[in-house]
């Protein structure tokens, strides 16, 4: 798993152009249901960006299993059972308890994408000044939404969420092969940080 690391970007610079959206999440504190799920100022024609509550979590276990076979036909190892997407949110949510936040992206209520960031310290090892930090820690968009700033739009309202918690950094995972979602990860200024080597025992 290719890790990418991007600093954010400071008040009043350009942003930069609008990555298409990919499905499948790289390596992601308000817990999801505080702020009432109400619409963040990331409205965009067709659907809105807001905080992701309880109610939202049916739907939530859906696109996490459709992440997990989109990933399966990849890696290989992903296990698609409803009970594993429904473990994978509760561990998501049990990160986010420090500071982090869950996003959604509504299309007329309906969850069509979800974005999982988390806050937290680097190990002691990374200078204090960049040790806060936010990662990336789940983010799918489905099928017919992509292409159409769904992940630009949750990217930058975790953007605003990491830079109200202090970060000065934020990191993403690609799974190795995944070409598409490492160009949309790039094409939003995440640029190589580190790499996860595997073996077999």
């Amino acid at each position: 798993c290719i890790v990418m690391r991007r600093r954010l970007r400071r008040s009043g610079q350009a942003p930069q152009a609008p990555p298409r959206d990919s499905g499948v999440r790289g390596p992601g504190r308000l817990p999801p249901g505080r702020g009432g799920g109400k619409a963040l100022p990331m409205d965009t024609p067709g659907f809105a960006i807001r905080r992701a509550t309880a109610a939202d979590h049916p739907a939530l276990r859906q696109t996490i299993r459709a992440l997990n076979a989109c990933e399966e036909q990849i890696s290989r190892d992903r296990d698609e059972s409803e009970a594993a997407a429904a473990a994978c949110l509760d561990a998501l949510l049990r990160r986010l308890a420090g500071g982090g936040a869950a996003f959604v992206a509504d299309a007329g209520g309906e969850v069509i994408g979800h974005l999982f960031c988390v806050v937290e310290d680097a190990p002691p090892h990374v200078r204090a000044p960049f040790r806060r930090q936010a990662v990336i820690a789940d983010a799918f968009v489905v099928e017919p939404w992509r292409g159409r700033g769904v992940f630009r739009a949750l990217l930058a309202t975790a953007d605003a969420h990491a830079r109200a918690a202090g970060c000065r950094r934020m990191l993403i995972g690609v799974l190795s092969g995944n070409a598409r979602a490492e160009r949309a990860y790039r094409a939003a200024g995440f640029r190589p940080y580190a790499a996860d080597l595997i073996r077999d025992l």
